[in-house]
């Protein structure tokens, strides 16, 4: 087989482009482009419609900001050149911006800010963010909502607010991140692996949990605010680089 490897080419398993994700393959995500790029057609031309009938909703921009969120988890997991990422989460920032009500979801959030760290985005576009993040401390529907100790610590990194909750609002999620942001290097390192390990079990109420069980909804599985506080604090992460939800390449972009 070698021989005739050596004359007809490489076997399929040896030319095929390695990606990120630890589920499916680049077929699997092109197809899944090409849903995402038909949603947003279709989407931007609802919006036109209800724009003109005087019905356009925040949800509707939320949508479409969701879809392009989408495409940096999908390019990312393909192994896509992290520019790639950068320009649809630019776009995303756009819709997000003008997307709040008073049930937003605190899942979108933090994807938002973490990433926005870790791409180093405009202060333009980063400031929408923070915006809506500010709404939902001030009117969110939810009854736990409070400021959020994780939140804001990422954007206090990137954007200094003066503004320094003690606590997070969901702490069986988000306790022990948070928490490792106030140990010494050497601890919040062994803490992050730790963390890492858990990571999808503890999000086993998910929406998104198993979805590469499921038809055309899987994504891949990257824990974001792991990636950003690693480079926000600095750490060595060299002990948990190689955990399958660990956004490694997103983290040292710019290195």
């Amino acid at each position: 087989m070698g021989f005739f490897n050596s004359i007809f080419g490489n076997s399929k398993a040896e030319t095929a482009k390695p990606i990120r994700a630890q589920f499916k393959d680049e077929a699997f995500f092109d197809l899944m482009i090409k849903k995402k790029q038909r949603n947003l057609e279709m989407y931007s031309e609802d919006n036109e419609k209800l724009k003109s009938e005087g019905k356009l909703k925040p949800y509707n921009h939320w949508i479409i900001a969701m879809e392009y969120l989408d495409l940096v988890y999908i390019n990312y997991s393909m192994n896509k050149d992290v520019s790639t990422c950068y320009n649809d989460f630019l776009k995303a920032t756009d819709y997000y911006g003008i997307s709040w009500d008073a049930d937003a979801f605190y899942a979108d959030m933090i994807d938002m800010v973490s990433l926005s760290y870790l791409l180093n985005i405009p202060d333009g576009n980063f400031k929408k963010i923070v915006d809506y993040i500010s709404q939902s401390d001030e009117g969110s529907s939810f009854e736990e909502w409070k400021p959020d100790g994780l939140l804001w610590y990422i954007i206090n990194a990137k954007s200094s607010t003066g503004k320094i909750p003690d606590d997070v609002i969901y702490k069986n999620l988000y306790s022990d991140i948070f928490a490792l942001t106030k140990l010494p290097k050497n601890e919040a390192e062994k803490a992050m692996k730790t963390y890492l390990e858990n990571w999808y079990r503890l999000h086993k109420d998910d929406p998104w949990y198993d979805a590469h069980k499921k038809e055309r909804a899987y994504r891949g599985y990257w824990c974001w605010e792991a990636g950003a506080i690693t480079k926000i604090m600095g750490l060595d992460d060299s002990s948990y680089k190689d955990n399958p939800y660990y956004p490694y390449d997103m983290v040292h972009w710019k290195d």
